[in-house]
């Protein structure tokens, strides 16, 4: 019988294994996103309920002896017994797991579930904190914040405005990373593959999640942060990002060319790119230019070439920028 991704990870959970066998798993899980994402899960909800039940013991023996007599099972040996080594770890994981999945879910399902389908939409909080939801974005919250921490869930890109309140952080969990900040203007861009952070205004702590390592970066205004499932990449901003969200206003000044195209490049959520025949003068060449954030990725490269004596092309969905 083949077992379930979801049952092997019980049984992991369950039973004692070697460095080998922990080994092992830890690269089967590094296979797949999902499969990292659902072992999160199922361990805490497992964790949780050791901590519930801390001093309690299961006798599976017993749990067993109760449930075969209900069940009918061929004495053919060579099938029974893997069958009730199975059973047996699937019935202690099921009475534990029962009591943490009920504890996981009363404390971590939000109840408020918002998708902005025709446009941007602007979600008030519970704690009064400001979210800009970009068209096609999601967001997950609870309805009331008493204690600990203020937790949302983000797929897409929103911009947060959000209440200082030292005694409770306030965290942004997506598929790679949490952030955490305790009152701030920032913006998160999160995908199944990436999240992106930047900071306006306060500090950002951002925090790899799956990582072995203890990978964070705290983030400044005009810092930012890409976060992928094996890299945590911090870089910098060169256009007022306060200008930039909140006036329209794309500005640089004295800004080298190659750093010019790799923010427009990520702030408009586009391959951009310096042709590798360029010389090196067109990349290190200093700029200083304002134009609208609301203008296409054509007219801020036509902006660009105006001034840094370069030409631009498109090929597909990507932008090469070369000399003359």
């Amino acid at each position: 019988m083949e077992i379930s991704e979801n049952d092997r990870i019980l049984e992991h959970l369950s039973t004692p294994h070697d460095a080998e066998q922990q080994k092992v798993f830890e690269q089967w899980l590094d296979e797949s996103p999902e499969r990292k994402e659902t072992h999160r899960i199922l361990k805490q909800a497992w964790d949780n309920s050791a901590s519930i039940l801390p001093n309690h013991h299961f006798d599976t023996e017993a749990a067993w002896h109760k449930i075969s007599q209900n069940i009918s099972i061929e004495e053919n040996r060579n099938v029974v017994r893997p069958l009730y080594q199975r059973l047996k770890w699937m019935a202690a994981a099921s009475i534990v797991l029962t009591i943490g999945l009920i504890f996981y879910f009363n404390q971590q399902i939000p109840t408020n579930n918002i998708i902005a389908h025709s446009g941007t939409q602007i979600v008030t909080l519970p704690d009064g904190s400001i979210v800009k939801l970009e068209k096609g974005s999601q967001i997950k919250f609870g309805e009331v914040w008493e204690n600990g921490a203020r937790k949302v869930e983000l797929m897409g890109r929103a911009n947060f405005e959000v209440v200082k309140n030292p005694e409770q952080p306030f965290i942004v969990h997506t598929a790679q990373a949490d952030v955490q900040v305790l009152g701030t203007v920032f913006d998160v861009k999160s995908s199944s593959l990436e999240t992106r952070v930047m900071v306006l205004e306060g500090k950002v702590r951002v925090e790899k999640l799956h990582s072995k390592e203890n990978n964070t970066v705290i983030l400044t205004p005009n810092k930012t942060a890409l976060v992928t499932k094996s890299k945590l990449e911090e870089d910098t901003v060169y256009t007022d990002l306060n200008l930039f969200y909140h006036q329209g206003i794309l500005d640089f000044n004295e800004v080298a060319l190659k750093d010019v195209i790799q923010n427009m490049a990520m702030l408009s959520k586009t391959e951009i790119a310096i042709s590798r025949n360029a010389p090196r003068t067109i990349w290190v060449q200093k700029l200083t230019l304002r134009t609208n954030s609301n203008d296409s990725v054509e007219k801020w490269l036509d902006a660009v070439c105006l001034i840094g004596n370069c030409r631009w092309t498109k090929q597909d969905n990507r932008y090469l920028v070369m000399a003359k």
